[in-house]
C-alpha cells in the first residue's frame, strides 16, 4: 500500500511540475518514484528472501533524501541544482550500500540504521526550507510534515532495534501506514 501511495505521490508531482512549470516538483516526483522503487525493492526481498535487494533499496532511498533536499534547496533559493554534483556521489553511495547491506547481520538491522539516515536526510530537508520567511501555507505544512516524518524515523531508530534484538510488538506492523500518511501530508504540502 505504501509503495502505491508513493508511486501516485510522484505521478501527481510529475503532473503539477509539468503544469506550472516548477522544477522542484519534477525533482520531488523522480525522488518519489525513486521511494517506490525503494519500496518495491523491500517488497521483493520478502518474496525472494534474498540480500541482494538491499543495495538497490539503500541506494533508491538515498536518491530520494538527496531530491527531496534539492527540491526544498531550490524552493530558498529559486535557483535550480546542477545533478553533476551530485553524480560525484553515486559510485560512493552505491559502495556505502554494499557494504552496509555487507555488514548488516539482518534486513531488521538495516532498517534500523537505514531509518536514522532517513530521519537526519528529513531534518536536513526542514533545516534548508526554515531558511526560507515566507509564512505560506504550503511551505507551513510542508515544514510540519519534513519535521512530523524526521520525528517517525528517528522514533523508528529505538523501536526497532527493540524489536529486533529484545522483544516483538504490534505497533511496528503499521508502521508503513504511519509512513505513508506523513508521505501523503509532505506529497500535497
Amino acid at each position: 500500500m505504501q509503495a502505491i501511495g508513493t508511486l501516485l505521490l510522484a505521478i501527481m508531482l510529475a503532473q503539477l511540475g509539468r503544469i506550472f512549470r516548477r522544477s522542484y516538483a519534477r525533482r520531488w516526483a523522480i525522488g518519489w518514484s525513486a521511494l517506490f522503487v525503494a519500496l518495491l525493492c523491500v517488497r521483493l526481498y520478502i518474496h525472494y528472501k534474498t540480500a541482494v535487494f538491499w543495495i538497490p533499496y539503500l541506494f533508491m532511498e538515498w536518491v530520494f533524501l538527496y531530491l527531496l533536499w534539492a527540491g526544498c534547496r531550490e524552493v530558498l533559493t529559486e535557483q535550480r541544482m546542477e545533478f553533476r554534483h551530485a553524480a560525484y556521489a553515486i559510485p560512493l553511495a552505491i559502495v556505502a550500500a554494499v557494504v552496509f547491506a555487507r555488514l548488516a547481520p539482518s534486513f531488521d538491522d538495516l532498517f534500523t540504521v537505514q531509518t536514522a539516515i532517513v530521519g537526519a536526510g528529513a531534518t536536513a530537508s526542514l533545516m534548508t526550507l526554515n531558511r526560507r520567511t515566507d509564512g505560506s501555507i504550503g511551505g507551513s505544512i510542508m515544514r510540519i510534515s519534513l519535521a512530523l516524518m524526521a520525528g517517525l524515523y528517528f522514533a523508528y531508530v529505538p523501536a526497532y532495534a527493540y524489536f529486533t534484538h529484545v522483544a516483538k510488538f504490534p505497533f511496528l506492523e503499521y508502521s508503513s501506514l504511519a509512513d505513508l500518511f506523513v508521505a501523503a501530508i509532505l506529497g500535497f504540502a
